[in-house]
C-alpha cells in the first residue's frame, strides 16, 4: 500500500508519490503520514511577517496626518484630541494673535510707602496800592520801574479837523471813558530788560549797539537808557513778566496830554533840547542818538511821566488803522487786526511835528529797530 503524505498546508492526506497537495496545490514535503513523531499534530502555519510591522505603520501614518494638519492651521486642541473638520483644510484662516499672559512674580504683600508730594504755595504777585489818586507813584519790586497812577474818568483824545497840523490818521477827535490804570513814568530800561532776559523770560538781546554807540546795551555806562531792538511781542513778554502789559493807544494819549487837550506833554509851547531829546530839523539833532530816561524832568506829562516825547518811540498795544475808532467809548483797544503796530512819541531824530501828543505812527511788529522802545501799563 502506497504510503501517504499530509499536506501542511490544508491537513489532507495525498498519494506518497505527489508533489502537490490535490486539495490545496500547497507543495508537499514528502514525508510520510505514519513516520510523524509521537504527539505531533498537524503542522502549524507560518507566521504572517507583516504582523509585527502593521501598527508600526499604522503609528507612523497618524503622525503624519497630524504633522499635515498642524501646517494647515488647525488649533492645537483640534489635534492633541484627533477631532477636526475636513472640510476645513485648505480655507485661508487667520492665525490669532497670541497675547502672553504673564504671571507677576510674588512680591512682598507689605505696601508700598508713598511719599506726599508737597504743595507749593504760590509766591502773590506783587500788586501795586488798591486804592490810590492821581499822580501817586508806586516801585514794583520785580523790576524797580515806579509806575504812577491816572484815575478813571472820561477823556478827549485824537485832533481836530480844523487842525492845519494835524493828519489824517489822527482824526476823529473822540471822547473816551477810561478805567483807572497804572503807567510807567519813564521808558524801560537796558538794566531793567536784562532782569527779564535772566529770568528766562526774555529772549537773549542780539543787537548790543544803539544808533552811534557800538557797544550799548550790556554796556554799564548805559544801564538807565531805553532798551531798543525789541520786537512788539518781546515787549510785551517784558511788561507779562513784571505784571504789566502794554499800553492801549488811548491809555497812552490819556497819559502823555492829560484832560486838556495840550500839544506836547510839557504844554503848547514849541520844543526845545531843555524839554526833549529830538531831531530839530536836519543835522540839528539835540544828542543823535538815545540818552537816558529821566534826563529832561521839565518836559514831563501831567501826570509826571517821562519821555513822553523824543528818545525813542513806543509800542503799544494797538493796531494802525487809517483814522482812530471812534467806538468803542469804554476802554477802547483798536482795530482787531492789521499789519502795522501804532507807536507813539516821536524819537531821538524826529521833527517837531511828529513828537505831539495826538500823532500817531505804526511799524512792523516784528521788526526790531534803533529807534523804538517801550513801557508799561496796568
Amino acid at each position: 500500500m502506497n504510503s501517504e503524505i499530509v499536506c501542511a498546508n490544508c491537513g489532507k492526506a495525498a498519494p506518497g508519490s505527489a508533489r502537490f497537495c490535490p486539495d490545496c496545490g500547497h507543495a508537499l514535503g514528502g514525508e510520510e503520514l505514519g513516520k510523524k513523531n509521537a504527539g505531533q499534530g498537524s503542522e502549524k502555519k507560518k507566521p504572517n511577517i507583516w504582523m509585527p510591522v502593521l501598527p508600526l505603520f499604522l503609528l507612523i501614518g497618524l503622525c503624519l496626518i497630524v504633522v499635515f494638519l498642524a501646517i494647515r492651521g488647525l488649533p492645537s486642541a483640534m489635534l492633541a484630541s484627533g477631532l477636526g473638520t475636513v472640510a476645513a483644510i485648505g480655507k485661508p484662516t487667520l492665525t490669532p494673535t497670541v497675547t502672553p499672559t504673564f504671571t507677576p512674580s510674588p512680591t512682598s504683600t507689605e505696601p508700598p510707602t508713598i511719599t506726599p508730594t508737597p504743595t507749593l504755595t504760590p509766591t502773590p504777585f506783587p500788586l501795586p496800592p488798591a486804592t490810590a489818586k492821581s499822580k501817586d507813584t508806586w516801585v514794583s519790586p520785580v523790576d524797580g520801574m515806579e509806575i504812577v497812577y491816572i484815575p478813571a474818568g472820561h477823556y478827549v483824545i485824537g485832533s481836530l479837523d480844523s487842525d492845519p497840523v494835524a493828519w489824517i490818521v489822527e482824526k476823529p477827535q473822540h471822547r473816551v471813558s477810561l478805567s483807572a490804570y497804572w503807567m510807567d513814568k519813564t521808558l524801560v530800561t537796558n538794566g531793567m530788560y536784562a532782569r527779564c532776559v535772566q529770568a528766562g523770560s526774555c529772549p537773549a538781546k542780539l543787537k548790543l549797539n544803539s544808533y552811534f554807540r557800538a557797544s550799548y546795551y550790556g554796556n554799564p555806562e548805559f544801564a538807565d537808557y531805553p532798551v531798543v531792538f525789541v520786537t512788539w511781542e518781546e515787549s510785551q513778554k517784558y511788561c507779562t513778566w513784571a505784571g504789566r502789559r502794554l499800553p492801549t493807544e488811548a491809555e497812552w494819549e490819556l497819559a502823555a496830554r492829560g484832560n486838556d487837550g495840550r500839544t506836547y506833554p510839557w504844554g503848547n509851547t514849541p520844543p526845545t533840547c531843555n524839554l526833549l531829546n529830538f531831531g530839530n530839523g536836519v543835522a540839528k539833532f539835540c544828542t543823535g542818538d538815545t540818552t537816558a530816561v529821566g534826563k529832561y524832568p521839565q518836559g514831563a506829562s501831567p501826570y509826571g511821566l517821562l519821555d513822553m516825547a523824543g528818545n525813542v518811540w513806543e509800542w503799544v498795544a494797538d493796531w494802525l488803522g487809517p483814522n482812530y475808532l471812534a467806538v468803542p467809548i469804554q476802554d477802547p483797544t483798536g482795530f482787531s487786526s492789521g499789519t502795522l503796530r501804532v507807536t507813539r512819541g516821536g524819537a531821538y531824530y524826529s521833527d517837531p511835528k511828529f513828537v505831539r501828543t495826538t500823532f500817531r505812527a505804526g511799524h512792523d511788529p516784528s521788526d526790531a529797530t534803533d529807534y523804538i522802545g517801550f513801557r508799561c501799563a496796568r
